[in-house]
């Protein structure tokens, strides 16, 4: 609804209707008809307000995460049980499913890094899992292949850990595969594994160990960028819920690209695309609006190239920061900057342009402050020569002055930082120590070509950035569309022809932002919803209490939608003149609406607020219950006061031998049969299944003690097992840090049905007790 207000197609007086709501009958009158992808199938979780949607899943009640996700408490808006036709899903071209027992980190949602990135055909996307957390155990599923897999791991991350050996299983084989991953399933086309054709697979990580060059100040995630078993697509099908409208009414589509904050180096869009399916009652002839916007994070020349501006570029930048990219470390100004990205500082390159004479020696000036490390060492290569250069305590102004042995002729050189003075500070993510960047605000030499703008262009149709049914459609970039993207302000553009479609399906998609500089952010198919008539809506006077509202409503000829702006809730009921109203509709964003027939006189509604007698009757009894403890706690009972209260003697815990004593076979038994039956009750039948093992030497040596003493060793074995994973791992303090022991709940939970069970027989003597009564009578 706001995506669609924000393109105009809303003015905020309508009464919105959403088909999930709507009866098979129900007629939609003279309404226009917004197709949006919203209402997605995914998981949502409430522990934070970032990171808290996950992927889009393939429809229909349940998750498509294979295990038990505790923080997914995702809220169905239509009915207690979603159905895939309201929802907008996602699926795989050629029918493929690929699921994963979980997805980048435990304690956040990065949809990013879900299941289908593993099979798009794209090496710079992958499936992980388990950042800052244990992998093993981990696993992804394949429906089908064709016989072969290439597991090829993920490219350009940073990553300092990679599995080391996997699992497959499939249910054609009695035997599983276990492979030993090398480095060939670290880079090209990756490691070839011969499976079964046809039959379904799943791939469990089954061991895991450092990768070489990585520079992620934590445990990385470990997973692959591709199985190799083709091409696949995901595409995102919009709600199809058939709705009693005309086919040709008004009609808008709205699809809007899921993104995220180019600078959040933490994460990536969700959707590198706009991949989109959707379905017309009708045909339909629409004006198409399409939002464009600069990626921030596009390579140096694409985003030069989108410029026509010429000049040094940089490998890497700080993350979605434009004006840290290479040309302003060579444009002649200090007030600008090339800045590198935080940790992947050392081996950051920079092609500098020469203009035809040789580099003998150049100035390179820094940035100097608390927020930057420092430069000191340096290679610089070109002519066909490579040298390594110290780079000078700099000057107060940051300048180091750097002299090379042999002059460097040629188009260009580069120049790549070998060696640094790290600064840090604490990563607010993940709390670990992160290196800051560092950052060149000018390479000064005569030698070094500035930088050229280009002119402006003249309005053009470009037709590389949007195909709908696998057709382009060209999109009229105006000049100042054209100066807008490329300041990285947004761009709202038409087509270059009006846009027909059949009824039908249709599939929308858009080119990749890295490669084409441009993101296509938003698409919407106008056929007469933002020019459709309005009829001005009645007055409304409403006088109200707490718990009702009584609405005067004008005139409406043509029937009406009286729309109370409180959350939804059947607990409200409308009547007119004592005649009840239908329980109210959901409306307008989760509104309650009534629908009022069509009078010409005005109409008294009368609301009332039903679910208050209940709470009312229930805050009564608390009350009463309330005041009949206080009564308890504070009332004074004869029978108690005539008695001389009672010496209790407490009796200290004891660590001598009687605890070892044998006892009777019977007691041995009943221990053993109570420590295994609460197990396979409470934890579950494995645990129930280990703790056979102290239950029979219970049984055969008449010692229930044995429990205890295995509750302690196993308590002692968790806290060691604890101590050294999280000095070996550095696992970040935070929420989710329980969670990364999820392994160690069973044998936790075992410790206290070992002690339930060590403590059922007290072989204490009986205390006695003989008090009298104050008077001198026996107590009953």
């Amino acid at each position: 609804m706001v995506d669609a207000a924000a393109a105009g197609l809303l003015q905020g007086d309508e009464a919105l209707r959403y088909a999930a709501d709507l009866t098979t009958d129900e007629q939609v009158r003279d309404a226009a008809v917004i197709i949006t992808d919203s209402n997605r199938d995914r998981a949502h979780h409430w522990r934070s307000s970032q990171d808290v949607a996950g992927f889009t899943e393939s429809g229909g009640d349940g998750s498509d995460a294979l295990r038990i996700d505790e923080g997914d408490q995702r809220l169905p808006v239509f009915g207690p049980v979603p159905r895939a036709d309201d929802q907008t899903i996602a699926t795989l071209d050629g029918g493929l499913v690929v699921r994963a027992s979980g997805y980048g980190e435990p304690f956040a949602y990065r949809p990013e890094q879900r299941p289908a990135m593993a099979v798009d055909g794209d090496v710079t996307t992958a499936w992980v899992v388990a950042d800052r957390a244990d992998p093993i155990g981990h696993f992804l599923t394949v429906s089908t292949t064709d016989g072969t897999l290439q597991l090829l791991q993920p490219q350009g991350t940073g990553a300092n850990r990679m599995i080391t050996s996997v699992r497959i299983t499939a249910p054609s084989r009695s035997t599983p595969i276990d492979v030993v991953l090398g480095p060939e399933s670290l880079t090209g086309g990756g490691q070839r594994v011969a499976v079964d054709a046809g039959a379904s697979l799943t791939i469990t990580i089954t061991g895991i160990g450092p990768r070489e060059g990585g520079t992620d100040t934590g445990p990385s995630a470990v997973g692959f960028a591709e199985l190799g078993i083709g091409t696949h697509p995901e595409v995102v099908r919009v709600p199809v819920t058939a709705v009693a409208a005309a086919d040709d009414a008004p009609t808008a589509v709205v699809l809007t690209r899921l993104r995220v904050d180019p600078r959040n180096r933490w994460r990536d869009d969700p959707e590198a695309t706009l991949q989109r399916e959707f379905s017309l009652a009708g045909a339909h002839r629409f004006d198409v609006t399409v939002a464009l916007q600069r990626n921030d994070r596009a390579p140096d020349a694409v985003l030069d190239r989108q410029q026509g501006a010429s000049g040094a570029t940089a490998d890497r930048r700080l993350t979605g920061v434009p004006a840290a990219r290479g040309r302003f470390a060579a444009d002649n100004d200090t007030t600008t900057a090339w800045t590198s990205p935080f940790v992947d500082v050392v081996g950051s390159t920079l092609t500098v342009p020469l203009n035809g004479a040789p580099l003998t020696t150049f100035d390179l000036v820094q940035t100097i402050d608390a927020q930057h490390s420092l430069i000191t060492a340096v290679r610089i290569a070109g002519g066909g020569a490579t040298v390594d250069l110290a780079v000078p305590a700099p000057d107060a102004e940051g300048r180091s002055t750097l002299a090379l042995p042999a002059p460097v002729a040629g188009e260009q050189f580069t120049l790549t930082v070998t060696g640094i003075a790290a600064s840090t500070t604490i990563d607010r993510r993940f709390g670990e120590p992160t290196t800051l960047p560092v950052a060149i605000r000018e390479l000064v030499s005569p030698a070094i070509a500035l930088p050229v703008m280009a002119a402006a262009g003249d309005d053009r149709c470009d037709d590389t950035l949007l195909q709908i049914d696998e057709l382009p459609v060209g999109l009229l970039l105006t000049t100042q569309a054209q100066a807008d993207i490329a300041a990285g302000r947004p761009a709202r553009v038409t087509t270059c022809e009006p846009l027909s479609l059949t009824a039908g399906t249709h599939r929308v998609s858009t080119a990749n932002g890295l490669t084409a500089g441009v993101d296509v952010n938003q698409l919407v198919l106008d056929d007469g919803v933002s020019a459709a008539a309005r009829t001005p809506a009645p007055q409304v006077t409403v006088e109200r209490t707490r718990t009702t509202r009584t609405a005067t409503v004008a005139a409406c000829p043509t029937g009406c939608w009286l729309i109370m702006g409180e959350g939804f809730n059947t607990g409200w009921s409308a009547s007119i003149d004592d005649t009840q109203l239908p329980p109210p509709q959901q409306v307008a964003g989760g509104f309650n609406g009534w629908w009022l027939a069509p009078t010409d006189n005005p109409t008294t509604v009368q609301i009332e607020w039903q679910a208050q007698p209940p709470v009312t009757y229930a805050l009564i009894v608390s009350a009463l219950a309330v005041l009949g403890c206080i009564a308890l706690a504070v009332g004074r009972r004869r029978r108690w006061t005539s008695f001389a209260p009672p010496t209790w003697v407490a009796t200290p815990p004891r660590l001598d031998r009687s605890l070892w004593s044998p006892v009777a076979w019977p007691q041995a038994v009943a221990s053993g049969v109570v420590l295994v039956g609460l197990t396979g009750l409470l934890v579950s039948p494995q645990m129930a299944a280990v703790s056979l093992v102290p239950a029979l030497a219970m049984i055969a040596f008449r010692r229930p003690a044995i429990a205890g003493a295995t509750a302690l060793l196993l308590v002692v074995a968790i806290g060691a097992r604890i101590t050294q994973r999280q000095l070996a791992e550095r696992f970040v303090a935070n929420a989710g840090w329980p969670g990364l022991w999820e392994k160690l709940h069973g044998p936790g939970l075992l410790v206290v049905t070992l002690l339930v069970a060590a403590s059922l027989l007290d072989r204490a003597p009986p205390a006695t007790s003989t008090h009298q009564p104050a008077d001198g009578r026996n107590a009953v």
